[in-house]
């Protein structure tokens, strides 16, 4: 069962802010794809 991800408008505007500085945004997805999946981080 997956869990529904809602993002607020503040960690949309610091992910906004973070592809403007030329961050890698992979990592960030991919540590929320498995939130999302309710895999372990660990």
């Amino acid at each position: 069962m997956k869990l529904e991800v809602k993002f607020s408008s503040k960690f949309k505007k610091g992910l906004k802010l973070a592809v403007k500085r030329g961050l890698d945004i992979s990592l960030l997805e991919n540590v929320v794809e498995k939130l999302k999946n309710r895999i372990p981080l660990v």
